[in-house]
């Protein structure tokens, strides 16, 4: 993935003080307009939402070039510890399963999107340093 590129981020939107339901209208009203504009950017997800493929064919329709870089972990118990950590340190925590169900739906998904990416890069996160794994 390219240096320097503008990020969008709901959590970080949330952060800011939008509700989470605001923050992902927010972003996504940013990659539209980014979109339109021309812009390069990235899009935190997690590639849960018939939007994330939605934006990913319009980029393509629009001469993008789609990179996905999928960040996994090995259990949903390991994303429920991650949430719960984040929550500790005052971040968002989100419902139990909310977690389990979105680590399912986003492994269900990963096909799909690596099937629309120009280039992909799967990563795993689940112990101290990244490890690629494509």
């Amino acid at each position: 993935m390219r240096e320097n590129l503008l990020v969008i981020d709901p959590d970080k939107l949330a952060a800011e003080g939008l509700s989470p339901i605001a923050a992902g209208k927010a972003a996504a009203r940013m990659a539209r307009l980014f979109l339109e504009e021309g812009v390069s950017f990235a899009r935190e997800s997690t590639l849960t939402a018939k939007f994330d493929f939605t934006l990913m064919e319009e980029a393509k329709q629009r001469g993008y070039e789609v990179e996905l870089v999928y960040i996994r972990l090995v259990s949903e118990g390991l994303a429920l510890k991650r949430v719960a950590a984040r929550a500790a340190r005052g971040g968002h925590s989100v419902p139990a399963q909310d977690v389990v169900r979105r680590f399912k739906r986003s492994l269900e998904n990963l096909p799909k999107a690596m099937a629309l990416a120009d280039k992909v890069t799967i990563l795993d996160n689940s112990f101290c340093n990244y490890k690629k794994i494509s």
